[in-house]
């Protein structure tokens, strides 16, 4: 009976451990936001430290901001080397210029665009690429230089919306046979190189 004694006490010991096990069971795991990443102004290269107002070359994780009305100087962030951004925001006046052989992968679901992202191959492999379904909105534009490697393109599913507001010219390809594309804006061949959508699902078209 000592034994059933000692068992009884233990037992009510227990309960909080019980309560402790459940309590951190039922809370919910709140994923942590995206940290902003503003371009300070002026022009400059992506992966210079001190164009940012974080003191860090953004990564995927990093919504970027250029340059968020920082400046009243238009700004031009030189993408020098192969770089990421989660969502990407571009004032007006302001451009993004993804240089000769390099890419810019855009992590979350949305560029908004009222200035200028240039893709501008001098002969390398340039791309603006989607790491899923991506929103293309704003008044501004997507200039492509008169290269035929130039890219738009992206995971394998995904799909990119380009806004009514919005524009894509120049030379080069869009859509790699990987993603699809949903245009309610211009689309323009400029340039001797031509244009070519090669969207997921579907024969390739040039122009």
């Amino acid at each position: 009976m000592a034994c059933d004694g000692n068992d009884h006490r233990l037992l009510p010991n227990l309960k909080p451990l019980h309560l402790a096990i459940l309590t951190a069971l039922a809370t919910p795991t709140v994923p942590a936001a995206a940290q902003n990443a503003t371009w300070q102004g002026g022009t400059g290269n992506w992966n210079d430290t001190a164009q940012w107002d974080t003191g860090n070359v953004p990564s995927s994780a990093n919504d970027v901001l250029i340059d968020g009305g920082k400046t009243g100087t238009d700004s031009v962030a030189n993408v020098n080397v192969s770089s990421a951004a989660g969502n990407l925001t571009i004032d007006t006046g302001d451009a993004v210029d993804i240089n000769n052989a390099t890419t810019l992968s855009i992590h979350g679901a949305s560029i908004l665009n009222d200035g200028e992202i240039g893709i501008t191959s001098t002969g390398g492999t340039t791309s603006l690429s989607i790491q899923g379904d991506t929103t293309l909105t704003g008044s501004g534009s997507v200039q492509m230089s008169n290269q035929t490697v130039n890219r738009i393109i992206g995971v394998t599913g995904s799909t990119l919306t380009q806004s009514a507001n919005h524009s894509i010219s120049g030379s080069g390809s869009i859509g790699g046979n990987f993603i699809g594309l949903d245009n309610a804006g211009v689309i323009e061949a400029v340039g001797s190189a031509g244009l070519t959508l090669n969207l997921r699902g579907t024969n390739d078209e040039t122009r």
